[in-house]
């Protein structure tokens, strides 16, 4: 993105930055208003290698080598079986030296129960700080590994989470406090403390390390988020701490003060646009142009409303994803009467059906005030320039969505 500073970008170098930024554009928010399955947040490093070997390797293997890379490469091609993991556990039972490897592995049989995988996860770390070797990267791996085991668990059990935090936390003694190694260690901590209900234990440990990893940076002002302290988070975006950390929590911050900003504008946003459709609602119609995609096909319609006699009139266009050619659409509803006519054109008939109960889901959103969208659905406004939908009053069915 910061382009060429002596010459103009290459036309495929243009391409992919405005790529690059549309994907951006439709990606989902630093800072969703509802994490409805607990899947965003906390979030956590990205692993980008699942499956090394823990040591090196030449031509010249023993046999027990031999069976432990040929075991690891099984597992990364989902091709181990039962053999692939009883060899493993006849390392585990002899004097081979690659500790680490023969338990992180065995934590992948899937053959066991999960306890068992969490006990062999468990073991994987004694056996790294057995070692004596501090290797950052490997024990964010092996504690990603236990943290995997345990939301496995944990969606049958979620008391598993404070169990788990309490059998990783007795390693954090060993490592010194603030290093690489210990960030690798902390940033599953505090997703456990989170995840086991300690929000505010999260939080601490989250901002400690923030101004040198975008996790933790991240995390924190969610949970800030989430607990309504949008001032406070906003001040510490601005702070020394962060305005001095690394670059990349530097642009990570400069996005998230962003969207505070935008967060911070809900409540006038809400207001203005409760407002506008108040408005709407007073006058005798209102005429509707636009254009949708709808499961698959294209719409481009006109929609006209009079609200005095509850009588809508839509018309306009749609394509069929598997139709080269644009159909023409039609429909007339009476609200008072609760029915619907719609043109059939290829029989030159209209067809009438009953609109009594609501169908959509945006036909009884409409029923709700805008303030109590905001509060209940969590739902949230972009733009005070973004562009409304606006669906019928109560009893006046939307035919366009109705159609859809």
């Amino acid at each position: 993105m910061d382009g060429r500073p002596e010459e103009k970008l290459k036309r495929g170098e243009a391409a992919v930055v405005a790529d690059r930024l549309l994907a951006s554009m439709q990606g989902d928010l630093l800072l969703p208003l509802l994490d409805y399955n607990g899947q965003k947040f906390p979030t956590v490093p990205e692993i980008r290698e699942l499956f090394p070997l823990f040591a090196t390797y030449t031509n010249q293997m023993t046999k027990d080598e031999e069976t432990f890379v040929h075991a690891v490469e099984a597992i990364r091609s989902h091709e181990d079986s039962e053999q692939t993991f009883a060899d493993l556990k006849r390392l585990a039972a002899s004097t081979f030296d690659n500790r680490i490897g023969v338990h992180y592995y065995l934590s992948w049989d899937p053959g066991t129960p999960l306890s068992e995988n969490l006990d062999q996860a468990f073991s994987a770390i004694d056996a790294y700080f057995a070692d004596k070797i501090i290797l950052p990267d490997t024990l964010r791996l092996l504690c990603a590994n236990v943290y995997d085991i345990a939301l496995q668990m944990g969606a049958e059990d979620p008391a598993v989470y404070g169990r788990v935090l309490e059998r990783l936390g007795s390693y954090e003694p060993k490592v010194r406090q603030g290093s690489e190694e210990w960030q690798s260690l902390a940033v599953y901590l505090a997703a456990l403390e989170a995840k086991s209900g300690k929000t505010e234990e999260a939080l601490v440990r989250y901002r400690s390390f923030a101004d040198k990893k975008p996790e933790a940076l991240l995390n924190a002002v969610y949970y800030l988020v989430e607990a309504n302290r949008l001032d406070e988070a906003e001040t510490w975006l601005a702070s020394p701490d962060i305005s001095e950390a690394t670059e990349a929590v530097q642009q990570l911050a400069r996005l998230l003060s962003q969207e505070l900003a935008v967060l911070k504008q809900q409540p006038s946003l809400v207001t203005d646009l409760a407002h506008t459709l108040k408005r709407m609602d007073n006058k005798d119609g209102y005429i509707v142009h636009g254009e949708s995609v709808l499961r698959g096909f294209l719409l481009k319609y006109t929609q006209e409303v009079d609200q005095r006699d509850q009588i809508g009139h839509t018309f306009g266009i749609f394509q069929s994803p598997q139709q080269l050619v644009l159909d023409k659409w039609e429909s007339y509803t009476d609200g008072r009467k609760n029915v619907q006519y719609e043109r059939d054109f290829e029989r030159g008939t209209w067809e009438k059906s009953s609109v009594k109960e609501p169908e959509f889901l945006h036909e009884w959103v409409d029923d709700i005030s805008i303030a109590e969208r905001a509060r209940t659905l969590h739902a949230g406004i972009t733009s005070s320039r973004s562009a409304v939908t606006r669906s019928s009053p109560s009893g006046f069915p939307a035919p366009l969505w109705r159609s859809g």
